[in-house]
């Protein structure tokens, strides 16, 4: 999806702090408290936006002092929300593709499309102990154990800022304690 106010050929940047282990009973009640802490540190604005070319809650006037510098040209952008996920969904880099890291070789990879791709869609129909092996050495772990320099999450509960500058760790941490689970990030562009 493309700002209306950004040049062609120009993606929208995102970042997800996604909560792999929010059970799913649990997400949109966690995800209530965590926008009701992001409105009220004025993170974000209370109401979302309505517009399908720029959905989620607006920037609030404190969003600057939880990221890394310069936040402002972010406020001129027509597509710079943040959207709440609390449904069963694969957080991802977008064109950014994907790369695991085995921790049983230690060997970075991009794994195979259609093997990987049947794992997911095997998390997606519900088995969330779906599994996934290192083309390199054979070790196997439970798709939502994977990790890597461009790792996919999986979970019930993210949250989308699209367009911000990269996310203070600090702030991150934050989120964490206000729901007691911890989060991971993932950078991509669409």
């Amino acid at each position: 999806m493309q700002a209306l106010d950004e040049p062609a050929g120009v993606g929208s940047y995102f970042q997800v702090v996604a909560f792999p282990e929010v059970p799913a009973a649990e997400a949109a009640d966690l995800a209530q408290t965590l926008v009701a802490k992001l409105v009220a540190r004025g993170v974000v604005l209370a109401a979302p936006r309505g517009d399908e070319l720029s959905p989620g809650y607006p920037p609030g006037p404190n969003a600057h002092e939880h990221t890394e510098p310069d936040f402002e040209p972010t406020r001129e952008l027509s597509h710079n929300g943040l959207v709440v996920e609390t449904k069963r969904s694969v957080f991802h880099a977008g064109q950014n593709g994907i790369e695991l890291a085995c921790r049983g070789c230690a060997v970075e990879f991009e794994p195979d499309p259609t093997t990987f791709g049947d794992r997911v869609g095997e998390w997606f129909d519900g088995d969330d102990d779906a599994s996934f092996s290192c083309p390199v050495c054979g070790h196997r772990e439970r798709l939502t154990d994977w990790d890597g320099p461009l790792p996919w999450v999986f979970g019930h509960l993210g949250l989308t800022f699209w367009n911000w500058p990269p996310l203070l760790p600090a702030f991150v941490r934050s989120l964490e304690d206000t729901i007691g689970h911890p989060a991971r990030v993932v950078h991509g562009k669409l």
